[in-house]
């Protein structure tokens, strides 16, 4: 039954107490901290489908007017966040709830975002009752579950988002269910802001005379039923993959070119998506497994440990439930940057199917071993959700694992890394991965058996590495060996304007194409705010160091402003920051890159950017730390780029190709997120034919022609691959035959009297060419003199001659020409 109570008596145990009193209905505890199942995500993907990236809440806390100056942070009987009304004591709750997205590319293309909120309880105070809930949105992200009021409480927007206010009450919202609210613009807005997203629970209409609270679960309460937000996107779909141009037979088993070109389309139901990188192989073998002859890839694959030959159960092995933690000290990370794929080595073959699969990772600070409590391992963090999937398939490849993740993580070179794995079960290939299994460097944690998917304390911690491979999205500049670190441009003086520039030699950036993001290594966890902040790129001439007048360093060419904000929030993601620039600036590697940072204003936050010296970069600044300064030097910053590789037509440049041998290619591409397509396959085969186009005399229609009058050109042709292109080629000019079935004509009015040479060049869809010949007369329009051929037609009081001229029409063999 649902205990009634008056709110004051309820407020009254709150504040004495420190909690919530007896007088909370909950369910009893067994029920209460059970996992209640949420949202559908995603079964087996197919290309082309939705997926969803979770975001879990990052704070999360209520607040009270009848208690305005409390933070409740800690009181979390009941589930924690309350939202609810008491009219007749003028009490009004409501519920914050705080979502980092600052992993988030900005350019994703996003169908929808739901915020989904755990209903733990509800205390329903004089009528069973319920009132409308809405989400809304708040602008100012700056407040803390741990300070958080009703009296300092941010502004919140007038209108909710979404809201719920159906089936009609007592059964709008039951307790141990999940609801969702529709934050689609809301996170959108905020993606192209600071990327902190704020929404506020609350009732509808907090005037209304309905007395009723409810309890979400609060992070703190129970992180399984935390809030979260699932962000739908779709799978990019490959098509069209062809060599030269073929994709089917006969043409794709005579291929012509040595060094042909692949290509390949990209379809994606949102209209927004778009390629953001591929990868091509080509092998001698249908498995493609013996030899790999070439590949074009842009994912760089470090190491972090592959030294193990123990093998492990845990947690691909198993067909249960699996709760694993696995860390690596700062000492093994070799890199800093986007973590692309997880790649573990095993002895087994075949593909896990794994169910209700999530993998979070978490750069941490400090090296020490993990422990039984999963909770503390995060040192007081909250982990990146990189992949959330209902039924994902992992295959093995090369002796390889491989987990394919969202890139939304940055690894740090100076932090350890944890990754966390957990599954309920393994219906596919159960696979055991390599590992150390004692001694260190790592350490792993782990829980199995019925109910681990949701356990907090590990059954056992201890000293075993994992042998794993990172693949690493960004491409690397420098990587400064000592501690050097300088606050320029990001510990200026607040509130004064300055320049900044650096300049890389072109050798020391490992790619082309287009710049998206700019990751700068820092000493520091600050977020960097600047006003009216200015980001410009150039790929430039100059050579050598750099002029203190900004504009020379440019070297004649115009740089290209890739980001203005009035106000921009730089943010730290594993000791980097993050400027998120727009796509559109294209580096083709063939000279030095310029950056050029603008502000009128540092409004917050100081950091200090890890640099060398005398490695092949420049810096110019123009700024105010305590005094103003202006200068150059040698200095080169740490720094990494996050390159997207729009193309889809590449030349193969492997291995030779051997004549009159098959070949196998196979390609796929990522979007925004990271999410590969499936791997997209074609066999072909390298041919190399000197046979032409076959064709019979051409012949034209009439031959003689009259000057005035039409003329039609024919030729038989073929070829057992087919015929791409047959031109006719007189007066000068190549005119386009038209062909029906094996004949192709060409038709037009000759404008002179005389013989018309003409020749016929043929294409065979394989590239060999042939060529004929002709040639016919034109005669002019004119009466002849009476004589034998003249016949007298008397019209009237008129006579009109009419001559007819007998011609005797010789064929003219057609032969010689050229290849055009």
């Amino acid at each position: 039954m649902k205990l009634k109570l008056t709110v004051a008596v309820m407020l009254l145990a709150l504040l004495s107490l420190g909690t919530w009193g007896t007088p909370i209905m909950v369910p009893n505890a067994t029920a209460d901290l059970d996992p209640v199942e949420g949202p559908s995500r995603n079964s087996v993907l197919s290309d082309g489908d939705v997926v969803q990236m979770t975001i879990p809440v990052l704070e999360d806390e209520g607040v009270s007017n009848s208690s305005p100056d409390t933070n409740f942070h800690g009181n979390i009987v009941g589930g924690g966040l309350f939202v609810g009304l008491e009219p007749n004591e003028d009490t009004v709750t409501r519920s914050w709830l705080k979502f980092d997205l600052t992993h988030v590319p900005k350019e994703v293309a996003i169908q929808s975002a739901t915020l989904y909120a755990h209903l733990n309880g509800e205390y329903l105070v004089y009528d069973d009752e319920d009132a409308p809930i809405g989400a809304y949105f708040s602008p100012d992200s700056t407040w803390s579950e741990t300070t958080i009021t009703w009296n300092n409480q941010p502004s919140l927007e007038d209108t909710p988002s979404d809201f719920i206010d159906s089936p009609a009450s007592p059964d709008m919202f039951d307790p141990q269910n999940w609801y969702g609210w529709d934050v689609t613009a809301d996170v959108r807005m905020t993606l192209e802001d600071n990327k902190i997203l704020t929404e506020v629970l609350k009732a509808t209409d907090e005037s209304a005379n309905i007395s009723c609270f409810k309890y979400f679960t609060e992070d703190e309460y129970y992180h399984f039923n935390a809030s979260y937000l699932a962000l739908e996107y779709t799978t990019p779909e490959m098509t069209n993959l062809a060599v030269d141009g073929h994709s089917t037979s006969p043409l794709k088993d005579y291929i012509q070119d040595s060094t042909p070109i692949i290509s390949w389309g990209v379809t994606d139901p949102d209209t927004n998506e778009f390629q953001r990188d591929y990868e091509v192989e080509v092998w001698n073998n249908e498995h493609f497994n013996d030899t790999n002859l070439w590949r074009q890839s842009h994912t760089n694959i470090t190491t972090i440990h592959d030294g193990g030959t123990s093998l492990n159960t845990h947690p691909f092995a198993r067909d249960d439930e699996v709760r694993l933690q696995m860390k690596f000290p700062s000492s093994m990370i070799s890199r800093s940057g986007i973590v692309d794929k997880l790649y573990f080595t095993t002895v087994n073959d075949g593909t896990a199917v794994l169910e209700n699969l999530q993998v979070y990772m978490l750069n941490l600070d400090s090296d020490v071993d993990l422990t039984t409590d999963f909770e503390t391992n995060y040192g007081g963090k909250t982990p990146v959700q990189v992949l959330s999937r209902e039924v994902y398939e992992a295959s093995v490849v090369d002796g390889l694992f491989v987990v394919d993740i969202e890139n939304t993580f940055m690894c740090s070179i100076d932090m350890a890394l944890l990754i966390e794995f957990r599954l309920t079960n393994n219906t596919g290939d159960l696979i055991r991965l390599s590992l150390t299994s004692s001694g260190g460097p790592g350490s792993s944690a782990a829980v199995t058996g019925p109910g681990s998917y949701t356990e907090t304390t590990a059954i056992y911690a201890m000293q075993r590495t994992y042998n794993l491979r990172l693949g690493i999205a960004t491409t690397d500049t420098l990587y400064s060996t000592g501690v050097f670190a300088n606050v320029y441009p990001f510990g200026v003086d607040p509130g004064t304007p300055g320049v900044f520039q650096l300049k890389y030699n072109k050798s020391l950036i490992a790619d082309s194409g287009t710049i998206d993001k700019l990751y700068f290594r820092t000493l520091d966890t600050a977020e960097i705010v600047y006003e009216n902040f200015t980001v410009y790129l150039v790929e430039t001439p100059r050579l050598g160091g750099l002029s203190t007048t900004p504009s020379e360093n440019y070297g004649g060419v115009t740089p290209t402003k890739v980001l203005e904000a009035e106000e921009y929030v730089v943010h730290n993601l594993g000791l980097c920051l993050v400027i998120d620039i727009d796509n559109i600036f294209h580096y083709n590697n063939e000279n030095d890159l310029l950056v050029e940072l603008r502000w009128d204003a540092l409004i917050s936050g100081s950091a200090r950017i890890r640099f060398t010296v005398d490695t092949g970069g420049y810096r110019m600044w123009n700024l105010t730390v305590t005094n103003p300064l202006v200068g150059t030097d040698t200095s080169a910053y740490d720094m990494l780029f996050d390159f997207v590789h729009f193309e889809n037509v590449i030349e193969y440049a492997g291995t030779a190709l051997v004549n009159a041998t098959e070949y196998y290619v196979r390609a796929r591409t990522s979007d925004s997120t990271g999410i590969w397509t499936s791997w997209s396959e074609l066999e072909f085969k390298y041919e190399k034919l000197v046979s032409t186009p076959e064709w019979e005399s051409p012949v034209a229609i009439p031959d003689p022609v009259t000057l005035g009058n039409e003329v039609e050109v024919s030729i038989n042709v073929t070829y057992f691959l087919g015929i791409d292109t047959v031109l006719i080629e007189y007066g000068g000019s190549n005119y386009t035959m038209v062909g029906t079935g094996d004949i192709y004509t060409y038709a037009w009015t000759p404008t002179a009297v005389g013989n018309v040479t003409y020749a016929i060049y043929m294409e065979s869809e394989i590239g060999t060419w042939s060529t004929a010949s002709g040639v016919f007369e034109v005669l002019p329009a004119q009466i002849l003199p009476f004589g034998d051929y003249t016949l007298y037609i008397i019209i009237g009081a008129g006579a009109v001659v009419l001559v007819v001229v007998l011609v005797v029409l010789k064929k003219r063999a057609a032969s010689g020409g050229k290849k055009k």
